[in-house]
């Protein structure tokens, strides 16, 4: 696991306050969160099969998970006359804010 995970589940699972299920989608984009884009670019498929939630019960996590500014959705165009894919990331903030935990903690 890479560093910037171990410190996106350390701030997740210690400083985020929030109920176990939106904690529980915050914790399965950060295990996709890339190292050096710092991205997951996660779909709604892979949050309902790693979550074990319900679509409409994550669905409605994610509206409060963007609106505190927590969560990110990019919206992916798709073929004409379909709807677009959006892909799911951590905020820049709440990454930026891990990161900053970890730098003051010292080594175990």
């Amino acid at each position: 696991m890479s560093k910037i995970r171990l410190a996106l589940w350390d701030y997740i699972s210690r400083e985020v306050c929030l109920p176990a299920p939106p904690k529980m989608i915050l914790l399965v984009i950060a295990n996709y969160t890339e190292s050096r884009s710092r991205r997951a670019n996660i779909p709604m498929s892979l949050l309902v099969r790693d979550s074990g939630l319900e679509e409409l019960t994550i669905r409605q996590m994610m509206l409060n998970l963007e609106a505190s500014q927590r969560l990110e959705k990019l919206e992916v165009p798709t073929a004409i006359g379909r709807p677009p894919q959006f892909l799911y990331n951590l905020s820049a903030g709440l990454i930026q804010a891990a990161l900053r935990q970890q730098v003051g903690k010292p080594n175990v």
